[in-house]
């Protein structure tokens, strides 16, 4: 953000997160606050603790089961404008979960109309199990580059899909259940809602049902998820999908002893080293985030003349777009200095950080 004062932004990060002082609101902010905007309900983007939060309509009982049912939440249709104090903003389609969110903030000045769009976590490939993508023109950009590096390119979906059952019904003729693991929220579901149920019997536990069942009052269709703990049996365990969060620890969880194979189904599988990492028998590259080229074509078609990066692949991000003339900045290389109030920003580089005690 050098060349320009920082209060003549839109936003700017401070202690709470990103805010809007012209609006008086923080985008997914990681402190209590008096008003946040949730762009969805994945935990580093949804916090507990906010005086009141605003989320697209589709995403608010995925907001709400996330931060607490006696949150105060107010919901938006997507592309509905919102006059907030001396802005005017809207919500609109990422494609990365269900009711995922990109924030458009416009501010109409004396010296003319200025965009800003942030992306929050997004993906480009359509998927059934949330709303499509929505490029929005805009003067400033605000995307994630999580996987901006250009080794980044992903298969398609449907090709992992169908590597995915295939190893699930060799699986079964070994007699060996199949242990999934993959994000609670969003991957599950976006697995789950391709997968022929007819393969055989799918296995979740509490808080992967809790998150399908939400998708489906939504009204997207999902097969259903038996429970692990009561309903697996000897001859269900040889035949079965069981879909598991990353945390989950298998031999605490399922009581039914038997052989097992395990895989996990993320972007970062198309890394061999993670998949050792892992400690995984086979990998699946099924991603909830754009991919490098999708990240370029994103910029290129909201015709943004400014774009910051964040939460990833910045700094690669930004030399790239430099590099083809597009202003471009690393906000993860900017912090808040320590005793900062909320809605305060004290930027200094990274290098400049004091050690931690």
């Amino acid at each position: 953000m050098a060349g320009r004062s920082h209060n003549e932004y839109l936003l700017r990060p401070t202690a709470a997160g990103l805010y809007c002082e012209k609006g008086g609101f923080y985008i997914d902010p990681v402190a209590p606050v008096a008003k946040a905007i949730i762009t969805h309900a994945h935990g580093d983007h949804a916090t507990r603790g906010h005086a009141s939060y605003i989320s697209s309509r589709s995403g608010a009982a995925l907001v709400k089961h996330r931060v607490g049912a006696h949150a105060k939440i107010t919901s938006w249709e997507y592309g509905e404008v919102h006059r907030m104090n001396d802005v005017f903003v809207s919500l609109h389609p990422a494609g990365h979960i269900l009711g995922s969110a990109q924030v458009r903030i416009e501010w109409r000045s004396t010296r003319g109309t200025e965009v800003w769009v942030v992306t929050g976590d997004y993906r480009r490939e359509p998927d059934p199990t949330c709303e499509p993508f929505e490029v929005i023109h805009c003067d400033t950009l605000i995307t994630e580059a999580t996987f901006a590096r250009p080794q980044f390119v992903w298969p398609t979906t449907q090709s992992q899909l169908d590597r995915l059952e295939q190893w699930w019904q060799g699986n079964q003729q070994r007699g060996f259940a199949s242990f999934l693991y993959v994000y609670a929220l969003g991957k599950a579901q976006r697995i789950l809602s391709a997968l022929n149920p007819d393969c055989g019997p799918i296995f979740a536990p509490k808080v992967v049902r809790e998150i399908s069942q939400i998708y489906r009052d939504a009204g997207v269709a999902l097969p259903f998820e038996r429970d692990p703990f009561v309903e697996m049996t000897p001859e269900l365990w040889s035949r079965a999908l069981i879909v598991l969060p990353p945390s989950s620890k298998r031999p605490l969880m399922i009581p039914t002893a038997g052989s097992s194979a395990t895989a996990f189904a993320s972007g970062w599988m198309l890394d061999p080293e993670e998949q050792q990492r892992r400690q995984v028998d086979a990998g699946f590259v099924i991603s909830d985030h754009p991919d490098h080229l999708e990240i370029l074509r994103t910029v290129e078609e909201t015709c943004a003349r400014r774009v910051f990066a964040t939460h990833g692949e910045t700094g690669w991000l930004c030399e790239t777009l430099n590099s083809r003339g597009i202003e471009a900045h690393d906000l993860d290389s900017l912090r808040v200095a320590r005793g900062a109030r909320p809605g305060e920003s004290w930027w200094l580089p990274v290098n400049d950080r004091p050690q931690e005690s």
